[in-house]
Order: structure tokens, then sequence, then C-alpha cells
């Protein structure tokens, strides 16, 4: 069975604007890189087009700090692990907006989204790991 193959007749079968596209799986998508690199480097110009003003990725209204928490991981990552050089300031901007948006947690309304217990500490010891993040596990998960 060819990878490539199945995966670019699933995307023919599922065709565009059927879901909207979220930073948290095209930055998912940018992992892609082995299996197809066009299809991550869509995924990359997708997210350096989606970066929020502050830094963060996510929803721009309502405000919803676990949202912009998890994206921005994700795509901090995916530029910092797949992208180009000239990436460097993008995700640069996203650990400093990492602060804002951690101190913002407490203030969401509805609380975490779901699964948000097990995909922040995951998200965050990748990060880690990339030598993206080394102070926000505490302030996030209280």
């Amino acid at each position: 069975m060819n990878l490539r193959g199945s995966i670019h007749r699933l995307l023919k079968e599922i065709g565009t604007g059927r879901i909207l596209n979220t930073a948290y799986d095209t930055a998912w998508i940018a992992h892609l890189n082995d299996v197809d690199s066009s299809i991550s480097e869509r995924a990359l110009e997708w997210l350096r087009e989606h970066q929020l003003p502050d830094g963060c990725w996510g929803t721009e209204n309502p405000r919803y700090y676990h949202d912009r928490l998890i994206c921005t991981l994700a795509a901090m990552m995916a530029l910092a692990r797949y992208g180009r050089h000239e990436d460097r300031p993008r995700w640069q901007r996203a650990q400093l907006a990492l602060d804002i948006v951690t101190k913002g947690l407490p203030a969401d309304p509805a609380g975490g989204t779901i699964g948000f217990e097990m995909i922040a500490p995951t998200l965050l010891n990748e990060a880690r790991t990339l030598g993206l993040s080394q102070n926000h596990r505490n302030g996030i998960l209280g």
C-alpha cells in the first residue's frame, strides 16, 4: 500500500471547504513532512499567514486562552521543527505570547478545552525537548 497515494486519494475524496481550518489541526498536518513535504509546506504557509498580532495562534474572538495555548504550542513546534530559518522570529514571538496566555487561563469562563489536561502536558514536554519552553508547566496546570 502506497501511503502517499492513499493520502492524496483521501484528500481528493474529502475535497475542500468541508471543515474549517484550525491552527492546531494545521500544525499537525505540518508534521507530515516526512510523508509528503508539499502538504507540510502548505500547512506551514497557512500557519505563517494566520499568526495573530499578539504572537499566538487560535481563535481571535472570543479570546479563549486554553485554545490559544494549545494552538500556539502546536504551531510554534511545527515551525521550529519543519519551517525555514525566517520562521524563527514567529516562534520566538509565540514563546513570549505564551506568558500572557498562561496568565489568562484562569479568566476563561468555560475552563479548559476537552482533553486539555492531557494535551497541554504532552505539548509542553515536546516543546521543552525542542528547547522552546522552559517555564510554563506550573502556570498552566496550576
